[in-house]
């Protein structure tokens, strides 16, 4: 009975016990008063139970975000790695397509000038669905897909229940990119000329910017905003993650509308009660406003 009433205690948020000797403890402590074990105050990612523990729930066996420095240094160094690994797949996909085409040119040309014009977003598309890269050392993190998809908070019942608010922040991702291309337009570093001629290059495009979303919201937002945000308050948390967000987009001035945007997804992520779906349909429609936005402005003009 003494073993139910502390799970029932712990479980409400009421008390934490150390989870060495079962000693009642305060948030705030660093060490437990009675057996000196260092204490880590954090939120379960798949139950939002609060709990003290240092690398698994006690409750559903998720394993928790890291507490310290040591912790999400070495996944950002992971992701440094995977970005390094993706400029490599990047060499040998382009020299994969431009062997393709001069080994199609011959035989049919027609089908080689068609993909030779459209070259820049066939590749492109290929480079978003090689950002599932990002996702392999989460998995390794959280062990299953299940788990981790769970932890960073893609969650089914949230998902289900949030729908019309999930709606209004991809609604905003449009808004959003249609005013800095607009921006972009008037200032003249974008004109009106299509780039892109298929109807299934675009929709190649927009399936293959689905993964680039995903991917990097469960990593950014999910994992390291959640994993700062236990360490300082979220404000710290959304500027330390939007700037590791930034890093992988070093190119200027895209690092600066990526570590500005970073501050806004979450903020998204933050007010949406850490659903990932939300900040994850922003980032989707803005990605892909971005690219059809010319083709807008000529239809429009």
């Amino acid at each position: 009975l003494m073993v139910e009433s502390r799970i029932e205690q712990e479980m409400s948020g009421e008390t934490l016990f150390c989870p060495v000797c079962g000693t009642s403890v305060e948030r705030g402590m660093k060490h437990c008063p009675t057996c000196g074990a260092k204490l880590s105050f954090t939120i379960c990612p798949g139950c939002h139970r609060p709990v003290v523990a240092e690398k698994f729930c006690p409750f559903c066996g998720t394993r928790l975000m890291p507490t310290s420095w040591k912790g999400i240094i070495l996944m950002y160094l992971i992701t440094v790695g995977s970005f390094f690994l993706l400029g490599v797949i990047a060499i040998v996909l382009l020299i994969a397509l431009v062997v393709s085409f001069i080994l199609i040119s011959p035989i049919d040309p027609y089908t080689a000038i068609q993909m030779s014009n459209d070259f820049a977003f066939i590749y492109l598309a290929l480079m978003n669905v090689s950002e599932l890269i990002f996702l392999i050392p989460l998995i390794v993190y959280f062990k299953t897909p299940k788990k981790m998809l769970r932890a960073v908070g893609f969650v089914k019942q949230r998902i289900l229940s949030s729908i019309p608010e999930e709606i209004v922040y991809a609604l905003l991702g449009l808004f959003v990119s249609v005013i800095l291309q607009s921006t972009l337009f008037y200032l003249g570093v974008i004109d009106v000329t299509p780039s892109v001629y298929s109807l299934n290059i675009y929709i190649m495009l927009a399936l293959s910017l689905v993964v680039v979303a995903f991917s990097e919201e469960a990593l950014f937002r999910g994992f390291f905003y959640q994993a700062l945000s236990y360490r300082y308050n979220w404000i710290i948390a959304a500027v330390i993650s939007s700037i590791i967000f930034a890093t992988v987009h070093p190119i200027y001035p895209t690092f600066i509308i990526a570590f500005l945007l970073g501050i806004v997804m979450c903020i998204i992520y933050e007010k949406s009660g850490k659903n990932l779906m939300s900040s994850t349909l922003f980032h989707y429609t803005y990605n892909l406003t971005i690219f059809v936005f010319p083709t807008i402005l000529y239809l429009l003009s």
